[in-house]
């Protein structure tokens, strides 16, 4: 034990010194730090040209200093490798590791040694300031380049270890449960979603004593942006990646996505007179021409990868036709595609739409895509109720939760459009949001632990 400590001694020597040297060193450096220069050339020259007696030895004594600093630390840093390299045991693989730990901070340390030796010579007067300065720049770039390496290679290596520890076969989940929490964190995730937006307008809305705007929507041109679009597109790809348990639950589903995007990207017209005092300052709210701009920089680069990932999934289908013998996979086949003809038709529509009639699709588009994704989530609600036969108790409360849905989406007609109440908008959204989270919690319950209820296609996406 004491012939283990006394050979411990000379590196923690030279570590206390090394820490000792660096706070020498940072005693200087206040002295300097309005004169430290960085990588822009130009700026250094001006900077340095201009220095005061006073300046070029303080910035001399900082330099000494750093330099003596540098040479204590690569020495402790060249005989702590050497004494890890030195470990008995050590595999070749892991000494090849342990050569680059070795070689790569004491040559980071070199570096900052001839910079620290390249300005000195300036200071001295034994080299001009463009050469010192040329040479400064490549060395001090050769530093940070090995020091970037030096942090960089231990984290990776202590991360691959760790990952590689918590990999091994007695830590994985088995191939059902992880497909059972991914389905299960799936469907939570959307209803977080639905709860972070209600959450955020909630909060908003105290803030601002309980003014209202007319829709949610309106609140794209408030400090909820962000929230608004970013939780739509969330919810957007949440409701495309989920599988539906029947074909047309699918389909519905797979359309509420995309129109969500669409919901997201193009705003929502502007002049709610309500709460003004929220809005934020921007050009959008005042130019149509930059509306323009949005949807057309948002919108058509979402319509044309949704028809390219279409068409490849429709010539997908059609190299995997089923065998003539089984009946069931041919027509689950031919369903998916008629529905992959019918979106890839839909998204020509809607590019030809944004693209012709740039005004129109400005000012509808928004509209007729939150209109369609409300009426979609309704139809879902209901082909749960007419798939749910066998369980009179679910068949029944889809059934109530579809009937309110659309009535609450049928009296915007009555109190905005006949009795002009200024937020009806905004309370029928907020009113469908409430009852698709009420339906999505009861088909969590109906649905958690059992099989598939109705045979599906199987297609590509959700």
């Amino acid at each position: 034990m004491k012939a283990k400590i006394v050979r411990a001694l000379p590196l923690g020597v030279l570590i206390a010194l090394t820490i000792a040297t660096g706070i020498w060193v940072s005693s200087a450096a206040e002295a300097v730090i309005e004169t430290k220069i960085a990588f822009d050339r130009a700026e250094a020259l001006k900077t340095l040209g201009n220095f005061t007696p006073e300046q070029r030895e303080a910035y001399r004594t900082f330099q000494q200093r750093d330099f003596l600093f540098l040479v204590v630390y690569g020495i402790t840093l060249l005989i702590a490798n050497i004494k890890a390299l030195t470990w008995k045991g050590a595999s070749r693989k892991r000494f090849l590791w342990q050569s680059v730990l070795l070689v790569v901070p004491v040559a980071a340390a070199a570096c900052d040694l001839v910079e620290d030796l390249t300005i000195l010579a300036w200071l001295n007067d034994t080299k001009p300031l463009e050469t010192a300065l040329d040479a400064a720049w490549w060395w001090g770039l050769g530093k940070f380049t090995f020091f970037a390496i030096a942090i960089l290679v231990p984290v990776l290596l202590t991360a691959h270890r760790f990952l590689k520890k918590r990999t091994a076969d007695h830590e994985k989940y088995q191939n059902k449960d992880s497909i059972d929490r991914t389905y299960y964190t799936l469907r939570a995730a959307l209803a977080a979603l639905v709860i972070l937006l209600l959450g955020a307008l909630l909060v908003r809305t105290i803030s601002l004593c309980w003014c209202i705007r007319g829709s949610i929507s309106a609140y794209y041109y408030t400090a909820l942006q962000p929230m608004f679009v970013g939780t739509l597109i969330a919810v957007g790809i949440c409701l495309i990646v989920y599988q539906g348990t029947t074909y047309i639950e699918n389909i519905l589903l797979d359309t509420a996505g995309f129109l969500a995007f669409i919901v997201a990207f193009v705003p929502t017209a502007p002049g709610d007179p309500r709460c003004p005092e929220s809005l934020i300052k921007s050009g959008i709210s005042k130019s149509d021409d930059i509306r323009l701009e949005v949807v057309q920089y948002n919108v058509f680069p979402l319509l044309v990868v949704a028809l390219a990932a279409t068409l490849w999934a429709l010539l997908a289908r059609y190299g995997a036709k089923p065998p003539d013998g089984d009946d069931k996979a041919r027509t689950a086949w031919r369903h998916e595609l008629i529905r992959l003809r019918t979106g890839l038709c839909a998204e020509v529509v809607a590019i030809f739409w944004f693209a012709c009639f740039h005004e129109n699709s400005r000012d509808m588009a928004h509209g007729v895509a939150a209109f369609g994704l409300f009426a979609c989530i309704i139809g879902v609600v209901w082909s749960n109720h007419l798939s749910r036969r066998g369980n009179p108790g679910y068949n029944q409360m889809y059934l109530v939760v579809a009937v309110i849905m659309a009535g609450t989406l049928l009296s915007t007609a009555v109190l905005h459009f006949i009795y002009k109440w200024p937020v009806a908008i905004f309370y029928v959204e907020v009113g469908l949001i409430v009852e698709f989270a009420l339906f999505w919690i009861l088909q969590t319950k109906d649905l958690k632990g059992k099989p598939n209820p109705a045979t599906t296609t199987g297609g590509a996406g959700g």
